[in-house]
């Protein structure tokens, strides 16, 4: 069963070692195409390895590039994914990484951005984790945000945002469209 519309480009940013590009390639079918992009070669060649143990490999295209510019012209994707992406960037950075985000995407292209939500106090593991996070940065790379301020802040319109518990942290994922033409409404 395609869990994507037949056909559909999805581009992946910060694809890692490419567990979420096999779950991808199988939502889109035998005719869609999935796009990655990570800046480390060592992580592509482990997607590449997984795509192709997956038997994904004819329908995967990898590259190593920079997210800031995206070497897609604009239009060029039905539908953007990231996981745990954003939270690898500093706050000066995230408004600028989403803008040719937005380009890439088609008028009516969709994004779905996962990330480790920031909301307040959070208890135990939170603080355990920002403690981590300020001492061992090369370890826990990761800041907590808020991926719904921040997609809504870049002109994307909101139309779905789920939160699960994970390991005693949040995560918050956000669906959106380029364009108002779904209901922007928070769900």
């Amino acid at each position: 069963m395609n869990l994507l519309p037949p056909g559909e480009a999805i581009l992946e940013i910060g694809s890692g070692s490419g567990h979420c590009i096999v779950e991808l390639a199988r939502a889109a079918g035998g005719t869609g195409r999935i796009f990655a992009i990570d800046i480390s070669d060592r992580m592509l060649q482990a997607a590449e390895a997984r795509a192709a143990a997956a038997g994904f490999r004819d329908r995967v295209e990898l590259r190593c590039a920079d997210a800031f510019s995206l070497p897609y012209p604009s239009s060029s994707f039905d539908g953007l994914f990231m996981s745990f992406t954003l939270e690898l960037f500093s706050p000066a950075e995230l408004e600028p990484f989403l803008r040719p985000c937005k380009r890439v995407l088609k008028t009516s292209g969709r994004m779905c951005v996962v990330a480790m939500l920031h909301q307040g106090n959070q208890g135990v593991m939170m603080i355990l984790y920002a403690w981590a996070h300020a001492r061992f940065l090369n370890l826990v790379d990761s800041a907590p945000l808020n991926a719904e301020r921040l997609v809504r802040s870049a002109g994307l319109c909101i139309t779905k945002v789920a939160v699960l518990p994970s390991w005693g942290l949040l995560v918050e994922i956000v669906q959106c469209t380029r364009l108002s033409m779904w209901p922007c409404s928070r769900t």
